[in-house]
């Protein structure tokens, strides 16, 4: 599992202790600060917001709605 995220943003701090308390191995992916940079999230995703996370061929962004996956897969 791949999470794409900025640090200090308070969504991925939330998928990220879901992980986390889950036991989840997960891989962070650092996106540059500036929405403009994030080309391969935009190629990825089709956006520049985070978080988003790729779980095999899964691709999904919106906090709450990646945690809502996490907590009925995992």
């Amino acid at each position: 599992m791949k999470l794409y995220q900025l640090t200090n943003c308070p969504y991925c701090k939330n998928v990220r202790h879901t992980l986390e308390t889950k036991g989840i191995e997960f891989e962070t992916i650092e996106v540059p600060r500036s929405r403009p940079d994030r080309v391969e999230l935009k190629e990825l995703s089709g956006q520049e917001g985070v978080p988003v996370i790729v779980d095999g061929d899964k691709i999904m962004s919106d906090s709450e709605r990646i945690i809502s996956y996490l907590e009925e897969k995992y």
